[in-house]
């Protein structure tokens, strides 16, 4: 089955290319800007506040009532310049009750109505950040169709375990054996601990 992503250029499908000089240090992720992996619920708030100069009412703080995290969001303009309004998420664990996981996300994930091409720019922009980011490629994936349609750009995971990843989604439509997508969301998700997540499971044996 082929699928194609409506407007996304050749150059930005492509692995980065660098010559023995030019490779990057080895990524590392530790959270996103002030927000660092492990810190309480009022410490990403405080974080959140002193990267983007918000008021404590604009950042919403809900429970996730299946896995029983703590989302902390914010709505932020321009985090990237001119690709307009971004919804971050800050994960708390089930258990730890601390810093496992941020997702930012543009238009439809952000609930911020942005155009294909607007969507495909800031998707170009990461991609790109990301493939000479440091990532190791034996531990990277790139342009991954998901069963939905949606195709994950691009998965990195560092030497010291936490993950990245850059996912476009959006409607698909199908001609013949071909799947066309038109982007209209686009998703980063930086992870601490992306083989065991700190969410609530059922105990073993009482089912």
């Amino acid at each position: 089955m082929l699928i194609g992503v409506m407007g996304l250029s050749a150059s930005a499908t492509g692995a980065a290319e660098a010559t023995p000089a030019e490779q990057p240090a080895a990524a590392v992720v530790t959270g996103f800007r002030s927000a660092t992996f492990g810190m309480t619920e009022a410490q990403v708030i405080a974080a959140i506040q002193k990267d983007f100069k918000v008021n404590r009412p604009d950042i919403a703080v809900e429970q996730n009532k299946i896995e029983r995290t703590t989302s902390i969001s914010v709505t932020v303009p321009d985090l990237l310049p001119d690709t307009g309004k971004a919804k971050l998420a800050y994960i708390l664990g089930h258990k730890s009750k601390t810093l496992i996981q941020i997702n930012v996300g543009w238009g439809a994930v952000a609930g911020v109505p942005a155009t294909a091409e607007q969507i495909l720019g800031t998707a170009q922009l990461l991609k790109t950040y990301l493939l000479g980011a440091g990532y190791d490629p034996q531990k990277s994936a790139v342009d991954a169709v998901l069963p939905d349609g949606s195709v994950m750009l691009f998965r990195g995971i560092t030497t010291q375990g936490p993950a990245t990843i850059l996912t476009l989604s959006g409607p698909v439509e199908q001609t013949g054996d071909r799947k066309t997508l038109t982007p209209a969301a686009l998703s980063l998700s930086y992870i601490s601990n992306p083989g065991n997540p700190d969410i609530y499971r059922i105990p073993k044996g009482q089912f």
